[in-house]
């Protein structure tokens, strides 16, 4: 970095299902590796995702009732604490492929856990079917790549973490899904930037090693 040039902001896009909330396994990924399919895919431009049809409105949400994952709200608090040592701005974020209809359940699902004063903002597709989910999640955290920001992302959801940018951070939450037998399986080496963790510990012990060594 030159000499008296400001280091860039850290934006943090935590995926909801998976990650904070217990939430079914992403099974088309799973399936995927069995069947030995590539997990990187053409993603629609953040333009033709725009134009997709919406669905506005919250109507009963299968997933108000659905549980957190143990110790989430205090991981992020964790994760703006590390960054804020290190001098750095952040932006943390929730990142959901949830469609319209589940929007405003997912925000009060997040303040109801603890979220409220840990999170800055909600990045929630705007399209009505999950085929929008991964080209949603995947354009946001490009849009935040060309804002500036030195993005880290985590996820339970390979196919998601195999699509960024190899600039960014891209933490796996361990599932069966996942596994290292199915990517073996499936002859899937992860790219340096895919980076496997167990728990939300061993994620933000990776992440202050490396922030420390300059390397985000």
């Amino acid at each position: 970095m030159p000499s008296g040039e400001l280091p860039s902001p850290i934006s943090f896009q935590n995926d909801a299902d998976g990650v904070h909330v217990n939430a079914p396994l992403p099974g088309p990924t799973a399936w995927k590796l069995i069947r030995r399919s590539n997990l990187i895919v053409p993603i629609l431009t953040a333009h033709d995702t725009l134009s997709a049809t919406t669905v506005q409105g919250d109507g009963d949400s299968k997933y108000e009732h659905r549980m957190p994952k143990p110790g989430g709200a205090e991981m992020v608090r964790s994760f703006r604490n590390i960054v804020a040592q290190e001098g750095r701005a952040v932006s943390v974020d929730i990142l959901s492929g949830r469609e319209p209809r589940h929007h405003e359940t997912t925000r009060q699902w997040f303040y109801k856990w603890g979220y409220r004063s840990v999170i800055d903002d909600f990045n929630l597709n705007p399209h009505d079917g999950r085929k929008h989910s991964l080209p949603y999640k995947v354009n946001t955290v490009k849009t935040k790549v060309d804002e500036g920001y030195s993005v880290v992302e985590v996820d339970d959801d390979l196919a998601v973490s195999m699509n960024l940018p190899s600039n960014v951070l891209a933490y796996v939450m361990k599932n069966f899904t996942n596994n290292a037998v199915f990517r073996h399986w499936a002859g899937l080496e992860l790219p340096a930037n895919v980076i496997p963790v167990n728990s939300f510990e061993q994620l933000l012990e990776d992440f202050s090693k490396r922030l420390k060594n300059g390397q985000i």
